[in-house]
């Protein structure tokens, strides 16, 4: 199947000319995509070098959908309902990622009796690059005596060639050269700790306990916050988990500070939510800010893993806004938010002073008569520390924008009345951004 897509180029805006992709099948159940991109010289000269590939992952769904509609079965109730999610879900890729500082792709392939890691690129013409079982995997934790793996663990990729994983209280690395699989020394984590994070290149682990914020430093314990007050939580999630936020802490590019969400919510009222799970059924009581009640006041602070320091963002005033899309610079020196009043209609996107918490410059606003919703954190392209993607439904679509670091919006990178679903990044050089939509 090929998708041939002519974009205007005019007014130094962002165009994507002629650009066709293919889906092929490299086994019964396993989709993969290849793609073909031509640049027409005037197109580089007026507009800036990238050039956005489509992942239009969704037309997976709608091949496997045609598939099972074109055997004219009439569906009964078990298998609408018990087996929708089974034998008659149709093929995904799990845990699809890109891997780091490469043009490869990596997802569990779930096609065969057991899981199976695979790594493929756009651009090679070898199919798959790499395959790791399961229980070649499963193998290598029984000879270090841990327990093996009913399915694949969520994996971070290093390089190309190796990814890492969390298993009981190790760091595990699996390299595909050599096929072999090493540990670090076991993390000794309280046995309350949660929201754990680890940063990638120091292998310190940020975590919680109760309301409080800690760092786990190669043995050492850090204790980031001590606050007493049950309800002013740390480290967590806030705003109930609206505006895309769902956690509590931001390791910087380089692992050497950690931002995170401080959580006064002492004002707030009391609400019970009712657990009939138990017998006799008793009430767990809650913060909730019903509309027109105080809110809970939420700053960021940042933690200097090197001088021990600790500031907050001086994010203003009113002090019932929402503070979300928390992003850092890639040099460490600068730290994003996007503020969002109460009444959810005027963001502000802000620029502040990792050092000091200075707010320096709001880049941008906007505005909207019913609401806006920020979703995203800004993304850098990579080799452009000064130029970023950011997502917006201003126009009422989710469309991607391209923008400077003062604030200036360089030009609009998709339109239409289709929406942008996914945002997967850039290729090493910058060159390429890759997307995934609806249309």
């Amino acid at each position: 199947m090929y998708l041939e897509w002519v974009l205007d180029s005019m007014n130094r805006k962002y165009s994507l000319i002629h650009m066709k992709f293919s889906l092929r099948t490299v086994s019964d159940s396993v989709p993969t995509f290849a793609y073909h991109c031509a640049k027409f010289p005037h197109v580089m000269k007026t507009t800036s070098p990238i050039t956005l590939l489509f992942l239009f992952l969704s037309l997976f769904l709608f091949l496997s959908v045609g598939a099972c509609l074109s055997q004219n079965k009439v569906l009964t109730m078990e298998d609408a309902i018990i087996r929708s999610r089974s034998a008659l879900a149709p093929a995904k890729m799990i845990q699809l990622m890109w891997i780091k500082d490469s043009d490869r792709y990596s997802y569990i392939d779930t096609s065969a009796r057991h899981e199976v890691l695979t790594v493929q690129s756009p651009t090679s013409r070898a199919g798959t690059l790499d395959m790791l079982p399961l229980e070649k995997l499963n193998s290598g934790m029984k000879q270090m005596s841990l327990d093996t793996l009913t399915h694949f663990p969520s994996i971070t990729w290093i390089n190309e060639k190796s990814f890492t994983f969390e298993k009981e209280k190790y760091l595990l690395t699996y390299n595909f050269e050599g096929n072999k699989l090493d540990t670090t020394d076991a993390v000794d984590l309280d046995a309350a700790a949660a929201n754990q994070e680890t940063e990638p290149t120091t292998k310190n682990i940020a975590y919680t306990i109760e309301n409080n914020l800690y760092i786990y430093d190669h043995g050492k314990v850090i204790s980031v916050t001590s606050d007493t007050e049950k309800n002013i939580v740390n480290g967590q999630s806030v705003h109930r988990d609206e505006f895309g936020i769902f956690k509590g802490t931001f390791w910087s590019p380089n692992g050497n500070f950690l931002a995170f969400y401080r959580m006064d919510q002492t004002m707030v009222t009391d609400y019970p939510v009712v657990d009939w799970s138990v017998k006799p059924a008793k009430a767990n009581i809650i913060k909730y800010p019903f509309a027109g009640d105080k809110s809970h006041h939420v700053t960021v602070g940042i933690y200097s893993i090197k001088t021990g320091k600790k500031i907050f963002i001086q994010t203003g005033e009113p002090v019932e806004q929402y503070l979300t899309n928390i992003a850092w610079s890639p040099d460490e020196k600068h730290i994003y938010i996007a503020v969002l009043n109460r009444d959810q209609n005027h963001l502000r996107f802000n620029r502040y002073n990792a050092t000091t918490g200075v707010f320096e410059k709001t880049l941008f606003e906007e505005q909207d008569d019913k609401y806006v919703q920020p979703l995203h954190p800004m993304v850098f392209v990579n080799g452009k520390p000064d130029e970023f993607v950011w997502q917006s439904m201003r126009d009422g679509h989710n469309h991607l924008y391209l923008y400077n670091t003062e604030g200036k919006l360089i030009y609009q990178l998709t339109s239409g009345k289709w929406e942008v679903t996914n945002f997967t990044g850039f290729d090493e050089s910058g060159e390429y951004a890759y997307f995934q939509a609806n249309k």
